[in-house]
């Protein structure tokens, strides 16, 4: 897999961005430390094939910004030298990522052992989450009364229930057998498989959260998703958000990382315009309908962002120089301190 970005320059080069070795900073248990061996040793054995992929702006030059992940799996992070657009290069090829997400070896990896098999408590414990998204949603379109609501990507239904109980019709499709199975139990229409799966109806919105940066070709999902929609119908989008960016923005599941301008000007191809966009936290969501504005995208934005990514690198360095002469304890609690006045 290496050998694809031999002639790539890193724009990073702290240990934390490319030594399996060096400590992460998730808490995994046992399980999830055996999961990731297993994954980084087929891929060291070529048992996972990846191939190369272009940026979404059509650019194919691009600078390495990772060789592994937060959690120390090996997978090339790249950041695009046009429009400054983050994206895992080479990527698992069609067979692996099936094998990825249909096995739910996805969802035991990165949500640990007490997620699957899923249960009540976990499903319930999901539903502060996802008000707040159905009451994003109600807040950006108080006006619109929803008949038929699609999640692509739903895992057990989280998203959807907060319009399940009122009453709407929910429709949502998972790779997970696990996940959908137990959606099925809570009285909800949730279908094994992609996309393809909620062609049967039309609907005034469809859900996308944390689903996008993890697909292949996200202008294709979009494609689809309009294909169900209603003429006036909406789509919610979330993901994390680069303009965050640490290490623990880089999880080899997601394919593309992106800021804002990226997210608005791929929904432009697609036909769809913003209607508002909401910072999340470390990450952000944004609410699109159709539209007939010019399409644009955010070319020329390598510079802005290779010096986010630059001075994110310093402060890493800055940590190591105090750590290592035993102040970054103390020094991060009078910053907390600071942050709290």
């Amino acid at each position: 897999m290496s050998s694809v970005l031999l002639s790539r320059p890193r724009i990073i080069r702290h240990r934390l961005f490319h030594d399996p070795s060096y400590p992460t900073f998730e808490e995994l248990s046992d399980t999830q430390r055996a999961m990731i061996a297993e994954l980084n040793d087929k891929i060291a054995a070529g048992r996972i094939g990846f191939r190369p992929i272009s940026c979404l702006c059509g650019e194919t030059e691009a600078k390495v910004v990772a060789t592994v992940d937060r959690y120390r799996i090996r997978q090339e992070t790249v950041i695009c030298c046009s429009c400054g657009l983050l994206r895992s290069d080479p990527l698992m090829d069609d067979a692996a990522l099936d094998w990825f997400y249909s096995s739910d070896f996805y969802r035991k990896l990165y949500s640990g052992e007490d997620f699957i098999p899923h249960t009540s408590e976990n499903f319930f414990g999901m539903l502060g989450t996802a008000d707040k998204r159905f009451d994003i949603i109600a807040e950006i379109l108080p006006d619109k009364r929803f008949t038929r609501v699609a999640e692509i990507g739903c895992g057990a239904g989280w998203n959807l229930y907060p319009f399940f109980k009122r009453g709407i019709v929910t429709v949502g499709c998972d790779y997970s057998p696990e996940m959908t199975a137990f959606g099925r139990t809570m009285g909800m229409d949730i279908r094994t498989g992609s996309i393809e799966q909620l062609q049967d109806g039309k609907c005034d919105l469809v859900i996308m959260s944390h689903v996008l940066e993890h697909m292949p070709d996200p202008k294709a999902t979009i494609r689809a998703a309009d294909e169900i929609l209603e003429d006036d119908g909406a789509i919610y989008i979330e993901v994390p958000d680069l303009r965050e960016f640490c290490i623990g923005t880089l999880q080899s599941a997601h394919v593309w990382t992106f800021a804002p301008d990226h997210l608005c000007a791929l929904l432009r191809k697609c036909g769809f315009e913003a209607v508002s966009v909401v910072k999340r936290g470390c990450h952000f969501a944004a609410v699109f309908q159709r539209s007939a504005e010019a399409e644009t995208g955010p070319n020329g934005r390598y510079g802005e962002i290779a010096a986010m990514l630059a001075k994110h690198e310093r402060r890493q360095q800055l940590k190591d120089m105090l750590d290592s002469i035993g102040l970054l304890a103390r020094v991060q609690s009078v910053a907390r301190l600071l942050r709290g006045r």
